[in-house]
Order: C-alpha cells, then structure tokens, then sequence
C-alpha cells in the first residue's frame, strides 16, 4: 500500500510541526481525501516522497484579515 506524508504549513508557509502525518491508503484519492480531513486552522501539504502532490487549503481566514 502506499503511504504519503501530510505536513501542517503555518500562514507563513513554513512547515509547522514535524514529523509529518502519515498516512496509508489505497491510492492518491484515497491520501488526498485522509489528508482533507487533517485540514483545521492551518493547510496541509501532501507529499509522496520527494513529489510533491497538493496543498489543501484550511478554511480559516487568516487573523487579522477582512
């Protein structure tokens, strides 16, 4: 089975906490929609080794922003 990394990213776009969420699935759709469901206040980026695959953008409006 393959397995992808999910990596919170602050607004700031620096990666904010390691290690990474793993995450096991049957195939990329199957990673994409686990890593959807990390998606709280910040984006996450999905990452198949060394390719990048999306970035899934937090619905949280950025503090300080109208």
């Amino acid at each position: 089975m393959p397995s992808y990394r999910a990596y919170p990213v602050s607004k700031n776009r620096q990666v904010c906490a390691t290690p990474p969420v793993v995450i096991v699935c049957e195939d990329e759709q199957d990673g994409l929609r686990q890593a959807q469901q990390l998606v709280e206040d910040f984006d996450i980026e999905l990452w198949d080794g060394p390719r990048f695959v999306a970035r899934l953008k937090s619905l949280q409006e950025p503090k300080g922003s109208h």
